[in-house]
């Protein structure tokens, strides 16, 4: 029997095919990658303005297949005198083509954020872990490493959790109690970490331990923080303070909104005068700067570590 010339046959075969693929995708959680990222983005962008953010810039950016990548969105808050930076990287693991991939950056000095990023053109670059200086050279607070190679000089903290990138581009956070329970096969898997503190945000809550330390619970100061959503994206938050219009927060404040953004792990990057992150290598937000020993204030001040996510 033929329909329009089409055998009934055929028809029954075609409405079977499409019932087993229609399946699959309602079963398997299927979709879009790209029409995810935007809802992911969107997501952020209701969040903060259901806590009273007012949008002051947001962008997207794509790979070269023209897939989106990297969402960024500034937003202030009067009534707290709050002003934010959050960028929102791809899920790495789940999309290994997506094209963007993190790395972390240091030498034997300080450097301008800024000048990291257009040294190693980066799309997205957050600066990284505590420094100190001794002597006239520079010690990391904390071990980091880059493409398997350990800056020589640091300041042992056995207990700093890690930000970890591995060989195949996965980034994640663990506490330094679970990275000592890897094998040695999973720790020759890790290409670059970072060890820095305190944790933040651990299985999607907010530490409580912080609240413990009263300079955590009180003090008020530029922030910045590196953390993974639980739908596996990136997440980079630079918090400005030390300003008129801009206050700051404090860690156990800044621990509670990575929280409502949905945040599963985070870690406290350096802040302060460290604060910055650079998007297409322009400075987003007005550092305090300070410190005579690096810069003056209200100018981007030199670190010694940094994160760096660059589109390949």
């Amino acid at each position: 029997m033929l329909i329009n010339g089409v055998s009934k046959k055929r028809i029954i075969i075609l409405i079977s095919v499409f019932i087993v693929f229609s399946s699959f995708f309602v079963l398997t959680g299927y979709s879009n990658p790209a029409k995810d990222f935007i809802n992911s983005e969107n997501h952020i962008k209701n969040i903060l303005i259901k806590n009273g953010f007012e949008i002051d810039y947001e962008v997207s950016i794509s790979n070269r297949a023209q897939v989106p990548v990297l969402d960024f969105i500034s937003a202030r808050r009067k009534t707290e005198s709050d002003i934010v930076h959050i960028a929102l990287i791809k899920d790495l693991a789940k999309n290994k083509n997506a094209g963007v991939f993190p790395e972390i950056c240091f030498d034997d000095k300080i450097n301008k954020l800024t000048d990291v990023a257009v040294k190693n053109d980066a799309v997205l670059a957050v600066n990284g872990g505590y420094f100190a200086v001794i002597k006239n050279k520079i010690y990391s607070v904390g071990y980091v490493m880059n493409n398997f190679q350990k800056y020589p000089y640091f300041i042992k903290h056995e207990d700093y959790p890690y930000f970890c990138i591995f060989d195949d581009g996965r980034a994640e956070i663990y506490k330094s109690s679970e990275l000592r329970k890897f094998s040695k096969s999973e720790l020759a898997g890790i290409k670059s970490y970072i060890q820095t503190k305190p944790m933040l945000v651990y299985n999607g809550k907010a530490s409580d331990t912080l609240r413990k330390y009263n300079e955590a619970v009180t003090s008020k100061n530029p922030r910045s923080a590196i953390g993974k959503l639980k739908d596996g994206k990136i997440i980079c938050v630079v918090i400005e303070g030390r300003q008129q219009e801009a206050d700051g927060m404090s860690q156990v404040e800044l621990a509670e909104f990575m929280e409502s953004l949905g945040v599963d792990r985070a870690v406290n990057l350096d802040g302060g005068g460290s604060s910055a992150i650079i998007l297409n290598k322009k400075l987003m937000n007005k550092p305090s700067g300070g410190n005579i020993l690096f810069t003056i204030v209200g100018e981007e001040r030199p670190v010694h570590s940094s994160i760096i996510f660059k589109i390949k």
